[in-house]
Parts: C-alpha cells; structure tokens; sequence
C-alpha cells in the first residue's frame, strides 16, 4: 500500500519543483514598464544629474581659465557617460529582476505602480532627491565618513592594532 502513494509523491514533487522554471519570464519592455512607473528610472536620472552639477562644479573651480569649448567638451563627455552608466545599471537591474520575477509578478507591480498613491510616493520621492541629495552629498555623506572612521581608528587603538601616532590615516 505504501508503494502506492510513493509514485504519485514522486510526480507531485517533481511537477512543484519545475514550476517555477515553467512560470513566463518579464520581457524587457514590461521590465523597463515597470521601472519607469515605480519611479526608479527618474529618480536614478535625477541623482546622476546632481552628481554631473557638483563634478562640473568642482572641474570648474580646478579649472577656472578652461575655454568655453573645452567646457563644452567636458559637458558632453559628463553627460553621455551618465546617460550609459544609467543604461548599463538599468540593463543589470532588469536581468537580475528577470531572473526573480514572473511575467505576471511585473503586471502586478506595475498595475500598482500606476496607482495614485504609488505615483503621489514617486512625486514626493523626487521633491525629496530635488531638495535633499545635494545637501546629502555635500553635507551628510562627508560627515558621516569622518564619524566612520573615528570610530574605526577608536576601535583599533582600543583592540590595540593602532598606536596613537597612526592615527593620522
């Protein structure tokens, strides 16, 4: 009677098992759908741009006497390398979500991603990049990076790797 049950287990098992490899993968295009509806395409967009701002700022400042054709030069070499740094990190972000995702785990998401309370979370996530990300790169960021490492060399003196005159890194 045993042996009975055994087979059916058998194929019930290995049917679970192929299911997930059987479910539809995203296509590209419902993939790109769904990352310009959550907003991550615009906001991504929109933090390389402060970052090109702040570069151009300070190639400006080393580079006071730089002609205007050079600047120019400069520009459009900062902007085409942001424009293909954003479609090589989009082309990995769809692969990997490809990999994990369903056809229809997209539809969902987009489906969700087109409602009003996703698009009012996407308005008030680029207020937020529009008025924060500068002051978080300017401000925040070196200042949490002095804390780090405070507490990194602390921690090493404490643990007794570090003398007090190697502090200085």
């Amino acid at each position: 009677m045993k042996r009975l049950f055994i087979f059916p287990l058998l194929v019930l098992s290995l049917t679970l098992a192929a299911a997930p490899a059987l479910a539809e993968r995203p296509t590209e295009n419902s993939l790109m759908t769904m990352l310009k509806a959550s907003g991550s395409v615009e906001t991504l967009q929109a933090m390389m741009s402060k970052l090109i701002a702040r570069t151009q700022m300070q190639l400006q400042a080393r580079l006071p006497n730089l002609p205007e054709k050079a600047a120019q030069i400069v520009n459009d070499e900062m902007h085409n390398g942001v424009q293909s740094m954003i479609r090589d990190l989009l082309t990995k972000q769809m692969a990997f979500f490809a990999d994990h995702m369903t056809q229809k785990d997209v539809d969902d998401l987009i489906a969700l991603y087109n409602s009003p309370a996703w698009k009012k979370q996407v308005e008030v996530s680029r207020l937020y990049v529009a008025s924060e990300y500068g002051k978080v790169l300017r401000d925040d960021v070196p200042r949490m990076t002095k804390e780090i490492i405070a507490r990194v060399l602390t921690r090493l003196k404490d643990e007794g790797y570090i003398k007090k005159k190697d502090e200085g890194i």
